[in-house]
């Protein structure tokens, strides 16, 4: 058990169909935790849904930096202008197609869902949840790389 978190094995397979939707839960109650220093986001588009969920961790006092694409989109647009009004941290790099999170060097959530509601709402995703550290610590050095390479 790390910190309220029970562990019972290193991954769980996560979801989100019309009436199952474990990946915004699995994310939901990684964030109400508000227990992280750092979080590390990847998703290729974004909206409000995926903002406010960055935004709070942000106003927890967690650092977040997110990776994107450069949006063409008007939601996607406003959202990074959000996060940004939050001091959230913005690159983007449109070579990335990966979408994960990283929850310190504690937990990621690696998924085919992208932080916006079509992606934790309404689209057919899957995704896993990883617990297992040396996993987890890949997903963060794949990021600070993607992070380097990737412009403001």
């Amino acid at each position: 058990m790390y910190e309220g978190i029970k562990v019972e094995r290193p991954y769980e397979l996560l979801f989100t169909e019309p009436e199952i939707k474990t990946i915004k839960s699995k994310l939901s109650s990684l964030i109400e935790s508000g227990m992280w220093n750092e979080v590390l986001a990847v998703s290729l588009y974004l909206d409000y849904t995926g903002a406010e969920y960055l935004a709070k961790l942000k106003k927890r006092g967690t650092q977040v930096r997110l990776l994107t694409r450069k949006p063409d989109k008007k939601e996607h647009r406003d959202a990074i202008e959000f996060l940004r009004k939050n001091n959230v941290e913005v690159k983007f790099n449109n070579m990335a197609h990966a979408r994960f999170i990283v929850f310190d060097e504690i937990a990621a959530i690696v998924m085919t869902a992208d932080l916006d509601a079509n992606g934790l709402d309404n689209q057919r995703q899957i995704g896993f949840y990883i617990t297992d550290r040396a996993t987890v610590k890949a997903c963060k050095t794949f990021f600070d790389r993607l992070w380097a390479e990737s412009e403001s």
